[in-house]
């Protein structure tokens, strides 16, 4: 955008949303087509309201992790039961494939696919996968909302042989940070 070309307010609004996603100013200059000089400016105008922004696009991308968390659970537990009837006709789909092995005159080869492709469709169940999504929309919606993501409990003792003096200012930081999180836990 040449210099004196008045910002139009629909290009102002685009890159005050960009502000609210997170992404660099820089980024936000190449995409809209302006320099960075006009985004950074757009940024500070009024700097709380973006931060509401910013803070309101945040909520509304936790109920989508959380709808999809449901969602995730829902197919999970589809997958599951699905498994558990697989389970129940598993066991005669086995006997006729061994029946078509052992009549090894009579047996036709699309016989024996049409039973591997039946087996092959009950035991291809990736509950790991849904898993693995569900824990992963779990841990990104709580860091979202600033629950932890982990155990924080700490247990145990500690004892103290060096002497504090000798510690450089980021192991007193790190030493502080450690204290503190005992204390909390106690």
């Amino acid at each position: 955008m040449g210099a004196g070309v008045a910002l139009d307010d629909e290009r102002k609004e685009r890159i005050r949303a960009l502000l609210t996603t997170g992404k660099s100013k820089n980024l936000i200059a190449k995409e809209v087509g302006v320099s960075w000089a006009t985004v950074d400016k757009i940024s500070k105008e009024d700097p709380d309201e973006l931060e509401s922004l910013r803070e309101e696009k945040r909520e509304e991308l936790i109920d989508v992790i959380y709808s999809d968390m449901q969602e995730a659970l829902t197919l999970g537990r589809q997958k599951i039961k699905l498994a558990q009837v697989a389970l129940e006709e598993f066991q005669p789909t086995i006997d006729k494939l061994i029946d078509l092995l052992s009549e090894k005159d009579d047996v036709k080869g699309g016989d024996i696919v049409e039973v591997i492709k039946a087996i092959s469709s009950i035991t291809n169940i990736p509950l790991g996968q849904i898993s693995t999504y569900f824990g992963t929309l779990y841990d990104k919606r709580a860091l979202m909302k600033g629950d932890p993501t982990n155990n924080t409990n700490i247990n145990g003792s500690m004892t103290v042989k060096q002497d504090l003096k000798k510690l450089s200012p980021e192991e007193l930081k790190n030493l502080e940070n450690i204290l503190g999180k005992v204390a909390d836990a106690g």
